[in-house]
């Protein structure tokens, strides 16, 4: 049996030899680096733009700086450094002829840099990539023609700078309101008889002609008004100095009942003629005043003077429509100011006829407005990205 297996193994020996000598297998042989021509390749991939954000509320951040090296040859040393200070350096690698890297610097401050890459390769030539950028936390508008941003995160221990719109940094007038947990850092909290004032939305009357109003907001049960019982409470209101019954310019307000939130929407234009977009009744929308957090957005296209109300990204299958109306044309020189948390009439609990006085009682947060109107895609993704 011994032999048996000696020769079996002896057989498959030989022919194992036999074919490596007629060549099968193919041998190995080293194949030359050739003449080292050319300087080496750098790529710095990050920063990609020269200007760098980070939120408005910092003033340093973390940053990843990305870069790649490639040689013809072989690379020696790479070395990085951020505004004459080195970072690191590389001088040993996997494959000799292609480096791609990437170095985290922690606490990177505001204001202009430059990011520099030094390669080496065997025969000494050197190559040199500098990248200058600024660090900014300058807000940048989300969308074309966002013209008025309050996210109630702005980075002061004042009431009134808290508030303030970011894009042009305007504070508000007056503030009685607390901060609370909102859906991105902080939101409002709202309260009987308290709201904002600014003393305009900035340009956003007189330059919307269709327009985009995007906020978050939170609703626990039946709305109030402000003597305890049940009625609309107010987002927000425009004040006017005309003689309108309404004594305001445009307001948003939500109103709970057995079927669901309404949502009422009623605007005046400079010849004093006001439409109401509404949704209520059986179109109340049910579900949202479970105190969690909710996006609401409201959009109005002057080319088909259609309003299209989203919450959650997605769209209210009821468009309401003010027939043939175009641009909506609201008056700049009435807006007599602006309000965040109540109706444009004076704000008391004495009256009966109180809808037009009351005040939000939930939370609010990430209001914005825009002079255009937003597609689907853009209330989606304010809505997935949590703006």
């Amino acid at each position: 049996m011994k032999n048996i297996i000696k020769l079996t193994f002896a057989t498959f020996s030989i022919l194992a030899l036999s074919a490596c000598s007629e060549g099968y297998i193919d041998d190995i042989s080293s194949v030359a680096a050739g003449e080292d021509k050319a300087a080496p390749i750098v790529t710095i991939m990050n920063p990609a733009s020269g200007t760098v954000n980070i939120p408005f509320t910092d003033t340093m951040a973390d940053y990843t700086f990305d870069f790649k090296v490639s040689d013809d040859v072989e690379i020696k040393s790479i070395n990085i450094s951020l505004d004459g200070a080195p970072l690191n350096t590389y001088n040993t690698f996997l494959d000799y002829r292609n480096f791609t890297g990437s170095y985290l610097y922690k606490n990177l401050g505001l204001g202009n840099h430059t990011f520099k890459v030094d390669a080496v390769d065997l025969s000494g030539k050197t190559t040199t990539k500098t990248f200058a950028f600024n660090v900014t936390n300058v807000y940048q508008p989300l969308y074309l023609g966002e013209t008025f941003f309050v996210p109630f995160d702005y980075p002061s221990s004042d009431p009134l700078k808290v508030v303030s719109d970011l894009l042009q940094n305007t504070p508000a007038t007056s503030n009685p309101l607390s901060l609370t947990s909102g859906i991105s850092g902080n939101g409002i909290q709202g309260a009987n008889l308290k709201y904002i004032t600014y003393s305009k939305p900035n340009d956003w009357v007189a330059t919307a002609k269709s327009f985009t109003v995007s906020f978050w907001f939170k609703l626990n049960g039946q709305t109030k008004n402000n003597n305890g019982g049940n009625g609309p409470e107010h987002v927000f209101s425009i004040p006017t100095t005309t003689d309108h019954w309404s004594g305001g310019q445009g307001m948003l307000l939500m109103e709970t009942n057995a079927t669901g939130t309404q949502i009422k929407f009623p605007i005046v234009d400079k010849t004093k003629s006001d439409k109401w977009f509404n949704w209520e009744g059986a179109d109340a929308i049910p579900g949202i005043a479970d105190n969690n957090w909710k996006h609401c957005a409201l959009v109005y296209d002057a080319n088909t003077s259609k309003m299209t109300l989203y919450i959650n990204g997605v769209a209210n299958a009821k468009q309401q429509s003010w027939d043939n109306h175009g641009d909506i044309n609201m008056d700049a020189t009435t807006a007599k100011e602006f309000r965040i948390g109540a109706g444009p009439k004076e704000v008391n609990n004495d009256t009966a006829d109180d809808w037009l006085r009351s005040s939000w009682k939930g939370g609010l947060d990430q209001f914005r407005l825009f002079n255009t109107a937003l597609s689907a895609t853009d209330i989606k993704n304010i809505f997935d990205s949590k703006l």
